[in-house]
């Protein structure tokens, strides 16, 4: 992808365009536990939830409404294990996702995000993907989470 080209798109889209997050739903994107249901997946596999014998405990760790959406997405899927792996892919957004969303998909260069400048943008954005109180990353445009890093950092990652 183009950055100039994306710059007014909102945040959410390029990221669902993405091959990192492709398809995934602002609720699957917002969602805290991600870590949690990897291990899951861990300890069952994707077999053992395909054939729904840990339905109650991914409902606990989801919730009712991303259970739900897991149910519609993934059960009745033509092919339901990549369905799986893409629902379980789609989980949550950290910060080293949205530097890898940089480099991968815009050729940012991992060398401008040095260990001083990640620790900035975790201290700086310690409830990410909240920007603040309200507001999530995903609520504003891709050239604006591009002047938010550049913020966070005191200008050490430059994207423009």
């Amino acid at each position: 992808m183009n950055i100039q080209d994306q710059w007014d798109v909102k945040f959410l889209d390029v990221v669902r365009q993405s091959e990192l997050k492709r398809g995934a739903t602002r609720e699957q994107l917002l969602f805290p536990d991600s870590e949690e249901v990897e291990e899951l997946m861990d300890d069952y596999g994707y077999e053992a939830v395909l054939e729904r014998e840990h339905d109650d405990e991914l409902e606990d760790i989801l919730g009712e409404e991303l259970m739900e959406l897991m149910e519609r997405s993934v059960f009745s899927a033509e092919h339901p294990r990549q369905q799986l792996i893409s629902f379980i892919n789609g989980l949550g957004f950290h910060l080293l996702d949205w530097i890898v969303l940089l480099e991968t998909e815009f050729g940012v260069s991992s060398t401008k995000f040095t260990g001083e400048a990640t620790k900035k943008m975790e201290k700086r954005l310690s409830h990410f993907p909240y920007i603040d109180r309200e507001t999530s990353i995903f609520d504003v445009t891709f050239g604006e989470a591009i002047e938010l890093l550049e913020r966070v950092t005191d200008g050490a990652v430059r994207i423009r």
